[in-house]
This record gives structure tokens, C-alpha cells and sequence, in this order.
């Protein structure tokens, strides 16, 4: 229901800013380069948030899953249903921290996603690198893949190094495995929006 309601919101908000902006004195901008911010806008508003709301509940439920037959079994994202993330005060200092990093988030996802001269030059670079279509689309996974990884791994780091000098029990060794479970979540999710940002704009340079 709510496509169905987003799709024409878009389309016109395109045709209004479109005729209002586009052929006028001074104003460079072109149609597609208007769609491209408000995809890119999209992505980083709707999408983003909603991936790492998604990515935490999946990432606490595999992480504290109980399954008879192997504990390490390796599941398939959204193969299984999820229960809710406990309910645990995390703190003032980590909405606070939340709020900056998902802002962080959204502003980078449009400053690289929205420009097109910026991915035009991203989607150049990687065909230069590759050897023909397939190759390209197996570069740009291994690529995004080898990105969202170093950021987990970032974090991963830094929660190990503050676990080592911090150590906690009970209630605040659940919220702190809760902080965490965000914060992958989140580099995670950011990861996911970057490919589909840059993909919406290469198909939007490719055939508009």
C-alpha cells in the first residue's frame, strides 16, 4: 500500500521540480539529475532506516537462536521468524550517539549516490578495472561486499577492545550486546543502501 502511494508522490514531486527548475536561466540542473537526488534522498530517508531496524532483529535472533541440531548452523537472512529485540533502556548517551550516525549515514548515501557526476565517475572507475559486463558486476559485488565487511570488522574491533577493559554482567552486558548488535546492523545497512543507491543511479545515467 505504501508503493502505491510512494510511486506517484515521486513521479510528480519529478515532473513539478522537472518544469519549475529544469531550462531555467542560470539553473544547470536536468531532469534525470533531479530524480537521481530524489532517489538517492529516498534510499538514504526510507530505506536505510528501516534496513537497520531489519538487520538488528535479524542479527540479535541469529546471534541468540537456539537450535538443537547446530548451534553455528548458517541460515538464510529472513529464512526464519524473528522475535522482538528486548526491550532495554540503552542509555541518553546512545540515542544520542544513534541519532548522529544514522544522520552520518543518510548524508553520505546522498552525497555519493545523488550526484551523478560522482557515480558516473564511480561506475567509470570500476568498468576501467573490469574486463566486460560479467566481470564488472562480479568487481562491484566483491567490491560493496569488501567495504560493508571492513566496516563490521571496525566494529567488531572496537567493541572487542572496549569489552576487554570494560567487563559487564547481567543487565548491562545485555544492553551493551544490544549497542552492538546496532552498530553492525547499521554499517551493515548502510552497505545494502550504498549498492542500492548506486545502482538506481547507474540505471538512471544508463537510460535517462
Amino acid at each position: 500500500m505504501g508503493v502505491l502511494v510512494a510511486v506517484p508522490l515521486l513521479l510528480g514531486g519529478w515532473l513539478f521540480l522537472t518544469v519549475h527548475l529544469v531550462g531555467r536561466p542560470g539553473n544547470a540542473i536536468t531532469a534525470s539529475q533531479i530524480l537521481a537526488y530524489m532517489l538517492a534522498a529516498a534510499i538514504a530517508v526510507v530505506f536505510f532506516p528501516v534496513a537497520i531496524g531489519a538487520n538488528r532483529r535479524w542479527l540479535w535472533h541469529v546471534t541468540h537462536r537456539n537450535t538443537v541440531q547446530d548451534p553455528q548452523q548458517v541460515v538464510r537472512w529472513g529464512s526464519e521468524s524473528t522475535a522482538a529485540v528486548p526491550n532495554v533502556p540503552l542509555g541518553v548517551g546512545f540515542g544520542v550517539v544513534r541519532v548522529l550516525i544514522v544522520m552520518v549515514g543518510i548524508v553520505s548515501l546522498v552525497a555519493i549516490c545523488g550526484p551523478l557526476a560522482v557515480t558516473s565517475a564511480i561506475w567509470t572507475t570500476f568498468a576501467e578495472a573490469s574486463s566486460g559486463p560479467m566481470s564488472l558486476g562480479a568487481l562491484f559485488q566483491f567490491i560493496m561486499t569488501g567495504v560493508t565487511l571492513v566496516l563490521e570488522l571496525g566494529v567488531m574491533v572496537v567493541d572487542s577492545w572496549w569489552s576487554r577493559r570494560h567487563p559487564l554482567e547481567g543487565q548491562r552486558q545485555l544492553a551493551h550486546q544490544l549497542r552492538f548488535t546496532w552498530y553492525v546492523a547499521a554499517v551493515t545497512s548502510w552497505g545494502m543502501s550504498l549498492v542500492v543507491g548506486l545502482i538506481v543511479a547507474n540505471m538512471i545515467i544508463s537510460y535517462l
